[in-house]
């Protein structure tokens, strides 16, 4: 009887070392294919971020001031936020999108008088300009 005691009690320890050997590598592989799907996305936003130009074309300093806007980047823009003066503003007016090479008008709001830095941000280029307001 002593003898198949010894003999499940190593076919235990082996059915156990090969369990955990299949866990550890399965638990491995999973995370090592989630790692280089994390390094691929951020590696392809570079990309697209060093391919992508938004460029102010003119800025028309009204009641209502105007800035024309065109991508001269590689990839569409999207999710427009600006900023006056560095606090985040609510246009009029905003592209929803921005193809290569088209053009929009941002319309804002109406500043008070004097000098005004905007900055206009998307989801992979930004651009910035300076309005005086002289009414």
């Amino acid at each position: 009887m002593r003898g198949v005691s010894a003999l499940v009690a190593v076919m235990l320890l082996l059915i156990i070392s090969v369990g955990l050997t299949a866990t550890t590598y399965t638990w491995l592989r999973n995370t090592q294919t989630e790692v280089t799907t994390s390094i691929e996305k951020q590696q392809q936003i570079r990309i697209q971020r060093a391919g992508s130009q938004l460029t102010v074309i003119s800025v028309e300093p009204s009641t209502t001031p105007t800035i024309n806007v065109q991508n001269t980047g590689k990839y569409e823009l999207t999710n427009f936020v600006v900023y006056v003066d560095d606090y985040l503003v609510t246009p009029l007016s905003v592209p929803t999108k921005l193809a290569p090479g088209e053009k929009a008008d941002i319309v804002l709001q109406p500043l008070s008088p004097g000098m005004h830095t905007v900055k206009i941000t998307t989801n992979l280029a930004s651009a910035a300009t300076s309005i005086e307001y002289i009414p």
